[in-house]
């Protein structure tokens, strides 16, 4: 089909109007670039630039990914998809854009309360773990309960909330801890009881334990201190060794032994028959 010149004309005039280039928008690229501006003016709680510079790169971006990135951020800010879909920031009213900053205001905070209870949960059940040795340098542990129950709480709640980035994050902390399948329901019923059930803490002891393992790890590879006959790492060694022997004798069924970790491979390693040291 042949069409009017005038026509042809018409359509390639439209076509080139929406070819947006970044200098027509006034600011960086929409790349990389663009993403790091918007991260600068976010973090200052600027959010009326913040937003723009996203929605820009949304419409406009030079590649798939860059925008698909935008896209990411706006839904962690807490917009819906239907709203990046559908909003046009440049046509809302001053009295819209107010709502829409609050909202994104509020969904910011909440998502600072949820990473600060989730860090709290973890660092309570790491420094719940109750380490003992005897006179040859074994190792005992135990866990507390009123540290770790409160810990578990925070995650559960988390975990099985309505927040999707909340879900995600704390049902991966659980998991890395070996509570998942039925092991929730033990969870729940501990909180519930008020005591930890032995098959909740056969996984949070060792679960606990490798967190410590890899303190010790790290401390052995701080390049600050290279002496190796030093007492930071000769602690470091010692505790580590006797832990994961420990670990691996009162809980060899442990879902988390199951896994492979720099911390857990090199001590996993220490404590091979033929390769203990002696301290």
């Amino acid at each position: 089909m042949r069409y009017p010149m005038s026509l042809t004309l018409l359509l390639v005039s439209a076509i080139s109007a929406t070819q947006v280039s970044a200098g027509d928008l006034g600011f960086e690229p929409l790349d990389e670039r663009g993403l790091k501006k918007a991260e600068a003016h976010l973090v200052e709680h600027d959010y009326r630039n913040g937003l723009k510079i996203l929605f820009m790169i949304l419409r406009n971006g030079e590649r798939d990914v860059v925008r698909s990135e935008a896209r990411e951020r706006l839904e962690r800010l807490g917009l819906s998809t239907q709203n990046i879909f559908q909003l046009e920031i440049e046509a809302m009213k001053s009295s819209e854009l107010e709502e829409l900053f609050s909202q994104v205001a509020a969904s910011v905070a909440a998502n600072a309360r949820r990473d600060t209870d989730l860090y709290c949960a973890k660092q309570l059940l790491t420094s719940s773990l109750i380490l003992r040795t005897d006179s040859e340098g074994a190792i005992k542990a135990d866990i507390a309960t009123k540290d770790t129950l409160a810990a578990l709480k925070i995650l559960l709640e988390y975990a099985l909330g309505e927040n999707p980035e909340g879900m995600r994050k704390g049902q991966a902390m659980l998991e890395a801890m070996g509570i998942s399948g039925k092991k929730v329901e033990a969870a729940k019923q501990s909180i519930k009881e008020d005591k930890l059930l032995p098959e909740v803490t056969a996984e949070l002891i060792p679960a606990a334990a490798v967190v410590r393992l890899q303190l010790h790890y790290a401390a052995l590879k701080d390049a600050r201190d290279a002496d190796d006959a030093s007492p930071k790492r000769k602690v470091a060694r010692q505790m580590g060794t006797a832990l994961m022997q420990y670990i691996e004798k009162e809980f060899p069924d442990s879902s988390v032994l199951r896994r492979h970790n720099d911390a857990l491979d090199f001590f996993r390693d220490k404590v091979a028959p033929g390769k203990v040291d002696k301290f």
